[in-house]
This record gives structure tokens, C-alpha cells and sequence, in this order.
């Protein structure tokens, strides 16, 4: 039974690296739809049913109830490792480096939080803000989309040639995860939307 709103609530999970991990914020989650909940109450006292077990009406998704709510199958994006762990059923079948957010600029920080996949899209052209003289900051066509958070998501980054380490720092993205391109294949067929992303540091 739902007993209260879960988006965006602390959550503390083991991590792929054995340690623990608290992480707040996120779209992740359920809210119950009071409206619609109403609605459905009275509807059943009309009927005069009952119902045992009843999940409410709500929007988001329903976290497991097992690993701080991600249960056994997500994706685990650790910022400070530069590292992410695709996990199915409890064992990691993917894993790889990457790039995410520039850590030196707060206007390009990839934002810790539980996700989920929203979408996947192939061949897409990822733009900045448009400019006064109607340009856009940037323009990079990428062969993998893989959004969780608005804007940002996972995606192959061909003009990248090392992943890992300290990239992010000063040479990090605009909030996206950056991938190898073979690897961001793999994850995109793997991968489905509503799966939960979590990132954290």
C-alpha cells in the first residue's frame, strides 16, 4: 500500500562500489492524484465496494521496495567515479567511464537525484540555447539519446576521445553523461524507458 508521495525523497541505496549512498531529489517516484483519488473512493462507496490491497491513484513511477527504492535492475551513475554500472536482476551487465557535467562551472553540473529513462531516441541533434543572433550555443548530432532529466541525459560523444577521470572538471559537458559510442549502442538496446537512473557524488 502507497502510504505517502515519494518523488524526490532521501533514499539510501548500496552502491556497485560497496559502499552506502544517500541521495535526495529527483523525478523518481510516485505522487498520489488526490483528484482522481477522490474520485475513485467515491465511486466504490457507491457501488459499495471494496477493494483489499489497493494501490491509489497516482502519477510516477512505483519504486521497489528493495535497494532505497531502486530495486534490482537501474542504471548507477557515480559522479566523482566518472563510472556508471547498468544493473539487471541484481548483477551488472554493463559498465563503462564517462563525462558528465563541468564540475568547475555550476551552470553545467550534472545534478544528483533518482531519474528514470523517459524516452530513447536515435539520431537526434542536441542544441544549446538560442542566441539574440538566433544561433544556438551548440549543435551536436549524436546516434543515442537516453534523457532522464529534462534536458539531460546519457548519449555517445564521438568527438570525445578519452572518458574517466578528471575530464569533468574543466572540460566536463553541459550536464549530460557522455559515452563511448560502442558502449552507448549497447546501453541504448538494453536499456528501456522507466528504468531508474540514479546519480550521485
Amino acid at each position: 500500500m502507497l502510504k505517502n508521495n515519494s518523488i524526490g525523497v532521501t533514499r539510501t541505496f548500496t552502491g556497485k562500489d560497496g559502499q552506502s549512498h544517500t541521495v535526495s531529489g529527483g523525478t523518481y517516484g510516485f505522487r498520489v492524484s488526490t483528484d482522481s483519488e477522490v474520485s475513485a473512493l467515491l465511486k466504490m462507496i457507491n457501488e459499495n465496494k471494496s477493494e483489499n490491497n489497493r494501490i491509489p491513484e497516482h502519477t510516477g513511477q512505483l519504486p521497489s521496495g528493495e535497494n532505497g527504492g531502486l530495486g534490482t535492475t537501474y542504471l548507477e551513475i557515480n559522479i566523482t567515479k566518472q563510472h556508471l554500472w547498468f544493473v539487471k536482476d541484481g548483477s551488472v551487465v554493463l559498465e563503462s567511464d564517462f563525462v558528465s557535467g563541468k564540475e568547475s562551472d555550476p551552470t553545467r553540473l550534472t545534478p544528483s537525484g533518482t531519474y528514470y529513462i523517459y524516452n530513447k531516441e536515435r539520431n537526434r541533434v542536441l542544441r544549446g540555447t538560442k542566441q539574440p543572433n538566433g544561433k544556438y550555443e551548440y549543435e551536436s548530432p549524436v546516434s543515442y539519446w537516453m534523457p532522464f532529466n529534462k534536458g539531460i541525459g546519457l548519449h555517445d560523444a564521438s568527438w570525445r576521445s578519452t572518458f574517466g577521470r578528471d575530464i569533468y572538471i574543466n572540460s566536463g559537458s553541459h550536464g549530460c553523461i557522455n559515452l563511448p559510442t560502442g558502449f552507448a549502442g549497447s546501453l541504448y538496446s538494453q536499456i528501456y524507458v522507466n528504468l531508474p537512473v540514479v546519480v550521485y557524488r
